[in-house]
């Protein structure tokens, strides 16, 4: 199964080398294939990436598009930091893509490059100026509204916090930035940001929740085959392992990333990591601790990492030490101590860098206070303003309702009063009928019902009756002279209305009488 993966793996790469190299083809197909590669094979396989990095420029030059001579160095400077090359290497490269981004005012372009640049001043300790490019950067994101790239920034200012020990405001910035890849649907970004909140709780030694953090960040980072991240969460796994005292599980999770970093080649952070497992094996193993300082040695003294170095050194002072050879000790111990020393003055530089970006947020804070307390005020004074606004459009709303409420009392009164006045005329009028026909004024329950088409109830009938007799009469009144309870009642007039088809919304009843009357009194 492991052979079948990897010839569909070269099958894949050399289908998209055959896209790339054709020249018949569209600029957009051959730039989108290369686009495709570095996608799926930068981590897995940087010194591939870097030559195609070439050819792409190239490409990208002779057919005079900038923005993917643009792509291009900026791939080309990210393979030299997964390879670990020296900051100023890939500084040269980024200012390269700053240059291009900036000619054609593409703003995102520029705030990823600041970005970058920033990462490299935070690489190469300088934390006031990468502060400085990332807040550039920030600014030019939000104004872009990017809202991903706002996180990822933010996360890297968290590093720099992290590093000088602003713990909390680490905290802060990485809570953040899960947030927005939260609420923007990016989970599978949060990885390395759950990754970083462990480090710090395993720093301030919180492994509870430090490893907690972990168990998040794992599933996240394996899933996308993270090979930058996948060996920084073994090793900060490996450190947790060993504060807790569980050096078999530490010397575990290191090999396990070293397994990664060897594959990829990043020769800074294979170094890191062996010196850790030496330090692991160091009790258990010491000659093979030894032999993994011999192997570091070299590019150790060749490089400018003074933490690395008192590292090493303090790693062999401790094997010379176990091996009985005390004046090499000795003198292993006089040269960590002197780049031990190095260390802490570079600590005590890290320190005025932390206070004055600890003094710079505490400034902003109480600016923000202040600001606060302004809006709040200006706020106040607002709801105060429409407060009197609503309490005057009140006060003409009850006016201007009292007297259409006045209006509209009087005009129903008089409706109400015509509607009874035309039935006392009915009445009239058939009574002198009467006087002739010597019978008494009734309903007609026959025409009714020939009118409507329907029988009329006992119930129907009887409240018919009642409210000839006293067309205003209410409901309850009705209820105890028919001995029916209120609810009949209100089901026989609603029922009723339905027939007379009675829409009137007021004076129901004295309408519907109304209209039995003239019904009754109608020629059949």
């Amino acid at each position: 199964m492991a052979s079948t993966s990897v010839t569909y793996a070269q099958s894949k790469v050399g289908s998209l080398r055959i896209v790339w190299e054709n020249e018949s083809l569209a600029d957009s197909v051959r730039f989108k294939a290369i686009m495709d590669f570095y996608l799926e094979n930068t981590q897995s396989s940087p010194n591939s990436s870097l030559k195609l990095s070439k050819f792409h420029y190239q490409l990208a030059k002779q057919l005079g598009n900038r923005k993917e001579e643009a792509l291009a160095l900026n791939e080309k400077a990210f393979v030299f930091h997964i390879q670990g090359y020296k900051s100023d290497s890939i500084n040269g490269v980024l200012q390269e893509v700053l240059l291009i981004y900036t000619e054609l005012k593409n703003y995102n372009g520029i705030a990823s490059t600041k970005n970058n640049i920033g990462a490299l001043f935070q690489h190469q300790g300088d934390y006031q100026s990468a502060i400085n490019y990332y807040k550039e950067a920030l600014t030019l994101f939000k104004a872009q509204k990017n809202k991903l790239m706002v996180a990822d920034v933010l996360n890297n200012i968290a590093g720099i916090y992290y590093f000088i020990e602003l713990n909390d405001l680490a905290l802060l910035n990485y809570k953040e930035a899960l947030s927005i890849y939260t609420n923007e649907g990016a989970d599978e970004k949060a990885g390395f940001l759950w990754l970083n909140m462990a480090v710090i709780y395993t720093k301030t030694g919180r492994t509870k929740i430090a490893r907690e953090h972990f168990q998040k960040a794992y599933p996240i980072l394996k899933a996308k085959n993270d090979l930058y991240y996948l060996p920084e969460y073994f090793y900060h796994l490996a450190v947790l392992h060993q504060g807790t005292g569980n050096i078999d599980s530490a010397i575990i999770m290191i090999e396990e990333g070293l397994k990664i970093l060897i594959d990829i080649g990043n020769n800074d952070k294979i170094i890191s990591s062996k010196l850790l497992k030496a330090n692991l094996i160091l009790d258990s193993d010491f000659e093979h601790a030894f032999r993994i300082a011999g192997d570091v040695k070299k590019p150790i003294l060749n490089g400018n990492d003074k933490s690395q170095k008192s590292s090493l050194y303090k790693l062999l002072y401790e094997c010379y030490k176990k091996q009985g050879k005390y004046e090499l000790a000795l003198e292993m111990n006089e040269q960590y101590l002197l780049y031990a020393d190095s260390v802490i003055i570079e600590g005590n530089k890290t320190a005025i860098v932390r206070e004055a970006l600890q003094a710079d947020y505490n400034a902003k804070l109480f600016d923000n206070r202040l600001e606060a307390e302004k809006r709040e005020a200006q706020l106040k004074l607002r709801q105060l303003k429409l407060v009197y606004s609503l309490v005057l459009i009140g006060a003409i709303i009850i006016l201007i309702l009292f007297f259409y409420y006045r209006f509209r009392i009087k005009k129903n009164k008089a409706k109400r009063d015509l509607l009874l006045d035309e039935i006392e005329k009915l009445k009239r009028i058939a009574n002198k009928e009467l006087l002739v026909d010597y019978h008494k004024f009734e309903l007609s329950r026959k025409k009714l019902e020939t009118r409507l088409d329907r029988k009329l109830n006992e119930t129907d009938w009887k409240v018919l009756n009642i409210l000839l007799d006293d067309p205003a009469i209410s409901n309850k009144e009705i209820s105890e002279k028919a001995d029916k309870s209120i609810d009949g009642i209100g089901s026989s007039l609603r029922r009723m209305y339905e027939y007379f088809e009675i829409k009137e919304s007021k004076y129901k009843k004295i309408t519907l009488l109304l209209e039995a009357i003239r019904i009754s009194n109608s020629v059949v």
